[in-house]
């Protein structure tokens, strides 16, 4: 039997991993699709503020990641039942398909050196950039120029205490605040969070346990609105609403809140413009995300979507859109193929 032709479409943790565990074996012949060609450890940027060095530690030429198949650098513009489609012109047949393009995120820190290649328009250049050392360059001005910014905040403002303004460093969840709070004791960090709890839809022994290292930090953190004001804060129950760059008021309290450097960790977008043709646009819900099933096996009105897989932050499954969890969603899907092609 004829090894099947497996397109991977993203190359972030949760596509690279879907692709390793497909090419291990010599099982297919696997094509990884990726505009940027670099790889990403994204939960690492949250903590690019704090130490700006970390971006030479987390990313990596795309073409020296180990066992991924043939890597081809390009967009992906629309997928039919015959093929993904390249900003190139070019158009790629495949048996299997791993929908894998992660998430957009309005923060630059949360989006990181692909938000930054966008600002910067070097997709352009992006075929050369990590040959001649042009993204390393920019990409360590723009780092630094990050954490000039937060070192002479005063006050910094934190939007979102989900996944995203939550780092799950090591064994210990600690809360970006925390980061700069332990780092910068002596500026005043403000976390806003629209749920009445930290990180909703997770345990809520994980909440007590975050405001137990926020009050270890000084964070003072309360469930309702009267609030013991130390070197930083926790609002809970409070959505924000930005003014201009350096206000929101919020509500229900009605409060304004100024700051010199604000992150926005929440709305984040999935990545599934090229899925809005007419051949694709039935696995798409009403927000963008792609319909899947517990196998996460995409779901639409045509049998050849059986052979479609999603992982990652563009799936309707995706509550908590973690990075860790897309590695072991890669995992899955890999499984998945493995079996249903006997």
């Amino acid at each position: 039997m004829a090894a099947p032709r497996i397109i991977v479409v993203g190359g972030g943790v949760g596509g690279v991993s879907a692709a390793q565990q497909l090419a291990k074996g010599n099982f297919a012949d696997v094509t990884l699709i990726d505009r940027r060609d670099y790889f990403e450890i994204p939960w690492s940027n949250v903590r690019i503020p704090v130490d700006p060095d970390l971006i030479n530690r987390t990313t990596l030429p795309l073409q020296e990641v180990p066992k991924v198949g043939r890597f081809v650098h390009a967009s992906a513009t629309s997928v039919s039942e015959t093929g993904v489609r390249l900003n190139n012109g070019s158009s790629l047949p495949f048996d299997y398909l791993v929908l894998a393009s992660g998430s957009t995120w309005e923060d630059p820190v949360n989006s990181g050196t692909d938000t930054l290649l966008t600002d910067r328009k070097l997709n352009q250049q992006a075929s050369h950039a990590m040959s001649d050392g042009l993204l390393a360059i920019t990409v360590a001005s723009w780092c630094a120029k990050q954490s000039a910014e937060l070192e002479a905040a005063g006050t910094v403002l934190v939007i979102g205490g989900g996944a995203v303004g939550v780092e799950l460093a090591g064994k210990l969840p600690l809360l970006f605040v925390s980061e700069i709070a332990e780092t910068y004791p002596d500026k005043q960090v403000t976390l806003v969070q629209a749920n009445k709890e930290l990180v909703p839809g997770y345990s809520a022994r994980l909440s007590r346990k975050i405001l137990s290292v926020l009050k270890g930090l000084h964070v003072e953190a309360s469930l309702h609105y009267n609030w013991k004001l130390l070197s930083s804060r926790v609002l809970l129950s409070e959505k924000a609403h930005k003014m201009d760059e350096q206000r929101y008021t919020l509500s229900p309290s009605e409060r304004t809140i100024t700051a010199d450097k604000v992150y926005v960790c929440i709305g984040g977008k999935p990545n599934t413009n090229f899925l809005k043709a007419e051949s694709s646009r039935a696995i798409l819900d009403e927000h963008g995300y792609v319909k899947v099933n517990s196998f996460l096996q995409v779901e639409g009105h045509s049998n050849w979507f059986a052979d479609w897989f999603a992982l990652g932050d563009i799936t309707s499954l995706s509550d908590y859109r973690l990075g860790r969890l897309a590695v072991d969603q890669g995992v899955l899907v890999a499984s998945q193929i493995r079996t249903l092609h006997g």
